[in-house]
């Protein structure tokens, strides 16, 4: 009778131990997931911040006439550690203008969909 009592104590302990371990892993792993979450987006946020300030310098408003000056501009980032793709993409013809990797001219649906 004592023994199945105490083992009843230790299944209840461990069950116990093993639920609050697995609350405490969830709440660190979401944790975890929003600060990388926040850290990509304000990097992001800071990447587009500096284009736009870069790209409003430009007085045309065709950036078809001025993508080498554009393309210029992503290079000069992309040197100093830029590990995201940029893409600067044309309204009227939904072609790549000039981007951060090698698909200049390609169309937007055939970069996006693969």
């Amino acid at each position: 009778m004592f023994r199945s009592i105490r083992l009843r104590f230790t299944i209840i302990y461990f069950l116990l131990v093993f639920i609050a371990m697995l609350l405490a892993g969830v709440f660190i792993v979401r944790s975890f997931e929003d600060y990388n979450l926040n850290v990509v987006s304000n990097r992001l946020d800071d990447i587009a911040q500096i284009m736009m300030s870069e790209l409003s310098k430009i007085e045309s408003d065709d950036l078809g006439e001025v993508r080498g000056i554009v393309q210029e501009s992503i290079e000069r980032h992309a040197d100093i550690g830029l590990r995201e793709e940029i893409y600067v993409i044309d309204q009227k013809s939904q072609s790549i203008l000039a981007t951060s990797t090698e698909n200049v001219d390609r169309p937007v649906s055939e970069v996006l969909n693969t």
